[in-house]
């Protein structure tokens, strides 16, 4: 039993010395960003990135550096990576419009019914942690509500407290369907963006015929790999192949 409480107070003290020591090469990042120094600066958040640590303010500052360094597919696909983990940023969105703006493909989205649409924006008021956090809120003042219901005696705490429990309830079930769509959007659903300066799209795998070009920032959606060739969608449906190399998932 001893042994057990020294490895494991080893194990704590060893993750609190970690954490620690990537505060410390983050606040230098910060530093060196607040000097200009946007090569040292970009040094320091990779090195925390590499660690296995991630969070939208991460990947934002990643971004930026990569911006103020001109390479503007690094910096977008940072700026996606921490619109993923906040969406509700406004931060993450201007600058990621500035960046694209900077990108020589204009691609119209196909039309999207507007309740998909009011859907995408009310789950992009939150981040996947929000929603979790109000899912779970909702659910247990909806038992509370539930249990004052019946331990009430006058009719009217009971309509009162059955109406919050049912609302709330019914809130739970609508913000647990939109952390469950973050997170199934976080996990499974696959973008990527275009990094080589220009690519010929495909129709198959390396022998297909041309079909159109596309340059380094482009968004896309990612459908299918084979034998190093990878199979994309844009926005407007069009579709097609390209080398594996000339493109990175957010």
């Amino acid at each position: 039993m001893k042994n057990i409480l020294i490895i494991l107070l080893s194990f704590i003290c060893s993750a609190a010395f970690a954490k620690a020591d990537l505060q410390a090469l983050y606040k230098k990042g910060n530093d060196e960003y607040a000097k200009g120094s946007y090569q040292a600066a970009l040094t320091f958040y990779r090195t925390v990135e590499t660690e296995g640590f991630r969070s939208a303010e991460l990947y934002y500052n990643i971004g930026n550096c990569y911006y103020q360094l001109d390479s503007l597919a690094s910096s977008i696909l940072y700026y996606e990576r921490a619109k993923l983990l906040d969406p509700s940023d406004e931060d993450i969105g201007f600058n990621l419009d500035i960046a694209n703006q900077k990108t020589v493909d204009r691609v119209d989205k196909m039309p999207v019914l507007f309740i998909m649409d009011g859907w995408q924006k009310l789950a992009s008021k939150l981040s996947l942690q929000g929603w979790s956090f109000l899912t779970i809120t909702c659910f247990w003042i909806s038992m509370i509500a539930l249990a004052l219901y019946v331990i009430s005696a006058e009719r009217i705490k009971k309509i009162l407290f059955f109406s919050i429990a049912s609302i709330l309830f019914i809130g739970g079930i609508v913000t647990y369907t939109i952390a469950s769509s973050q997170n199934n959007r976080l996990n499974k659903e696959k973008e990527g963006i275009i990094f080589s300066p220009t690519v010929t799209i495909k129709s198959a795998p390396s022998s297909g015929k041309d079909l159109f070009v596309l340059h380094e920032g482009t968004k896309v959606r990612i459908l299918d790999k084979a034998e190093g060739w990878v199979k994309i969608r844009l926005g407007n449906g069009n579709v097609g192949w390209l080398p594996e190399s000339g493109i990175q998932g957010i």
